[in-house]
C-alpha cells in the first residue's frame, strides 16, 4: 500500500512526466495523480497501476521530448538505465523544471531561479525518498508567490511537523522580558503572511518572526526576484515586501494555534512617501500589537527605495519617538507589554552604528536585530546570478553581519539585547554571534541549505 501521508500539495492541473514505468515508478508517481496531477508516461511498457491513471506513450524517451511536450512541473527519471536517466535529468535541468531520480544515484534538480510555477515538492513515498536539497526546499522556500500559495501553505501548516518532528532540547532564555524555549528563531521574510506559523514552529524554533507586512497588500518587485547561489551557500533576493497586507496577516495569526513567542515584522508600502512612512508603521503597530510577542520595525531592507534612510538622523528619531509613545499607550490600554525591536542593515559604518545605538538607548528601544541582507558581494564574483541586484544573504554575509553585530554590542554595552542574524550555516556560526554579544539568533538562508536539523544543532551547542 502506498504511503500518501507526506503528499502535502493540491496538484490540480500540474503535469508530471514519468520516463519509465516499472513498479517502483508506479509506487512513487500514482499518488501525484491521486493528488490531481496530470501524469504522462513515456515507456514501451507500463505498470498496470500507472496505466490506470496516466496517459501512456508507448515508445522510448527521445532527446528533446521535454521541449516538445506541454510544460511539465516534475519529471521522474525511472528507466533503470543510468545513461538514459542521466540524459533525462540533464534535459530537465536545462528546461528549468524539477527532476526526481528514483534510482538513488542522482539528485533532485532545483532550479536556481525560483519561478512562479516552482511549487514545493513532496514525494509521496515518505521522507527517505526525499533528497537533502528537496527537504531543504520543502521547509525553506516559502514566500507566497504561487497562485495557489494559500492551499500549499495551509497544507504545510498541517504537515511540516509530521515530516520533521522536532527533536530540539529545551534551552530556555529570557530576553526582553519574554521567555523563549530556546534561543534560535526563524527570521522574518520566510513566512511573510503568517500562513504556516504552526507548521514551522513544529520544527523546533524558539520563536517565529512573520512578515515583513505592510498596511496595504503589494505585489513586490518584478520576477524573477529570488536567486540561489549554491556554490556560495547564498541567496540574492529583491522581493520588495511582497505581502497580502496587515489585515490578512492578522487573520492568519488569530487562526494559528502557536503558543510560543511570535515576532511580527512591519514595514512601509513602497508607494508611501518617505515623510509619511511613520504613519504606515503606526497603522501596523496598532493592528498587530495585541497579537505579537514582540514587534520588529524593519528599516533595513535594501529592496524598498529610501527605506534605509529611516535608520539615520532626524528620520530615525521621529520614527522611534512616535512608535515608543504609541507602544506605551497601547501597552497601558491593552494590558500587555509588547517589546519594540528595530532591525538594521549590516552595511552601516562604525560611526553610523554608534549614532544608532545612542538613539536606541535614548528612546528606550527594547531590542536591536542585526541585521538584514547586504548590498556588498563578497564571495560570489563570477558565480551564476552573482551580479543580480538585491540583498545577499547566506554564508558570505557572515563577516559583514558579525562586524556590525560586534560594533553595535560594544556601543550598547549591555543596555539593550541584540538578536544576531546573518550568515548562520552551522552551530559554530551561531556561537560566534553569542560571543559577539547576541542574546538570540535567527536563521533563514542557512535553513534552506542545511535543512531543519540546523535548529537542533544550534540549540544543543548553545
Amino acid at each position: 500500500m502506498v504511503d500518501r501521508t507526506p503528499l502535502l500539495l493540491d496538484l490540480a492541473g500540474r503535469r508530471v512526466t514519468c520516463v519509465g514505468a516499472g513498479p517502483v515508478a508506479a509506487a512513487k508517481v500514482v499518488p501525484f495523480a491521486t493528488a490531481g496531477a496530470e501524469v504522462h508516461v513515456i515507456s514501451p511498457t507500463c505498470h498496470p497501476d500507472l496505466a490506470a491513471v496516466a496517459t501512456h506513450h508507448e515508445r522510448q524517451w527521445q532527446a528533446g521530448d521535454l521541449a516538445t511536450t506541454p510544460p511539465t512541473w516534475l519529471v521522474v527519471a525511472a528507466t533503470g538505465d543510468r545513461a538514459v536517466d542521466d540524459a533525462v535529468h540533464a534535459e530537465a535541468e536545462r528546461a528549468g523544471t524539477w527532476c526526481l531520480r528514483i534510482d538513488g544515484r542522482g539528485p533532485v534538480a532545483v532550479p536556481s531561479v525560483i519561478r512562479d510555477e516552482d511549487l514545493l515538492v513532496a514525494v509521496s513515498t515518505g521522507a527517505p525518498a526525499l533528497t537533502k536539497r528537496l527537504r531543504q526546499h520543502l521547509e525553506a522556500t516559502l514566500d507566497g508567490r504561487w497562485a495557489d500559495a494559500a492551499r500549499t501553505l495551509a497544507a504545510l501548516r498541517r504537515g511540516a511537523g509530521r515530516l520533521y518532528p522536532a527533536r530540539v532540547p529545551a534551552r530556555p532564555v529570557r530576553v526582553m522580558g519574554l521567555d523563549f524555549p530556546n534561543p534560535v528563531g526563524l527570521a522574518a521574510g520566510l513566512d511573510k503572511n503568517g500562513d504556516c506559523i504552526d507548521g514551522l514552529a513544529a520544527l523546533g524554533f524558539g520563536s517565529i518572526e512573520v512578515g515583513t507586512v505592510t498596511p496595504r497588500p503589494q505585489p513586490g518587485n518584478p520576477k524573477p526576484r529570488l536567486f540561489r547561489l549554491p556554490p556560495a551557500g547564498a541567496l540574492i533576493n529583491r522581493m520588495g515586501f511582497n505581502n497580502h497586507g496587515v489585515d490578512a496577516l492578522v487573520n492568519n495569526v488569530r487562526a494559528a494555534r502557536f503558543q510560543g513567542v511570535l515576532g511580527i515584522n512591519i514595514g512601509k508600502n513602497k508607494d508611501t512617501p518617505a515623510e509619511q512612512a511613520v504613519d504606515d508603521y503606526r497603522l501596523c503597530q496598532d493592528k498587530v500589537h495585541g497579537l505579537a510577542g514582540y514587534l520588529v520595525v524593519n528599516v533595513s531592507s535594501p529592496n524598498t527605495p529610501g527605506l534605509r534612510d529611516l535608520q539615520h538622523g532626524d528620520a530615525l528619531d521621529r520614527l522611534l519617538g512616535t512608535l515608543r509613545e504609541a507602544q506605551t499607550s497601547l501597552d497601558q490600554q491593552r494590558g500587555v507589554t509588547v517589546p519594540l525591536v528595530i532591525k538594521i542593515a549590516p552595511d552601516n559604518s562604525e560611526e553610523e552604528l554608534a549614532a544608532m545605538a545612542e538613539a536606541f538607548v535614548r528612546h528606550g528601544i527594547d531590542g536591536v536585530c542585526v541585521g538584514n541582507t547586504t548590498l556588498e558581494r563578497p564571495g560570489v564574483a563570477g558565480l551564476r546570478h552573482g551580479d543580480e541586484q538585491g540583498g545577499l544573504s547566506g554564508a558570505p554575509l557572515k563577516p559583514i553581519a558579525d562586524r556590525a553585530l560586534g560594533t553595535m554590542a560594544k556601543a550598547l554595552d549591555g543596555r539593550i539585547p541584540i538578536i544576531g542574524v546573518g550568515g548562520i550555516s552551522g552551530a559554530g556560526d551561531a556561537l560566534d554571534k553569542r560571543r559577539l554579544g547576541a542574546s538570540l539568533v535567527q536563521v533563514y538562508s542557512g535553513l534552506i541549505y542545511q535543512g531543519p536539523g540546523l535548529v537542533g544543532d544550534i540549540v544543543r551547542a548553545w
